[in-house]
């Protein structure tokens, strides 16, 4: 069982991670896709603290350098369902997987909205 299971790998999620590792928490963390969320997709990244500028991709990667090196673990995974049993929560997963979990952060961000328009 783990301390804490994340939901979404953006930099809400990543940075959940680092403080529960800095806590000595037990981390799963879970995203469906690549880790980094829509960050990854800035060129450029200006606002934030200890960079005068830096790629969101560039970002991305070195956030989740530093959740690995603190030792949370990470999984590719569509999740599904989350079950709350009380003392404990159960993540399910869309290839059948589940942990168990004392509690649950969901951060799984935003999603550009399309109109489905032709050539959008």
């Amino acid at each position: 069982m783990y301390d804490i299971v994340i939901i979404g790998a953006g930099p809400a999620g990543l940075t959940a991670a680092i403080y529960a590792r800095r806590a000595n928490k037990s981390v799963m963390l879970l995203d469906k896709a690549a880790f980094g969320g829509q960050i990854t997709f800035s060129p450029k990244v200006e606002n934030y603290p200890g960079y005068e500028s830096i790629s969101g991709s560039e970002l991305a990667d070195k956030l989740v350098e530093q959740v690995l090196s603190q030792g949370a673990e990470v999984e590719v995974e569509c999740v599904t369902k989350v079950i709350d049993n009380g003392d404990s929560k159960t993540v399910i997963t869309e290839d059948g997987n589940s942990y168990e979990a004392k509690a649950v952060i969901i951060a799984s961000g935003a999603q550009h909205r399309h109109l489905g328009l032709p050539n959008e």
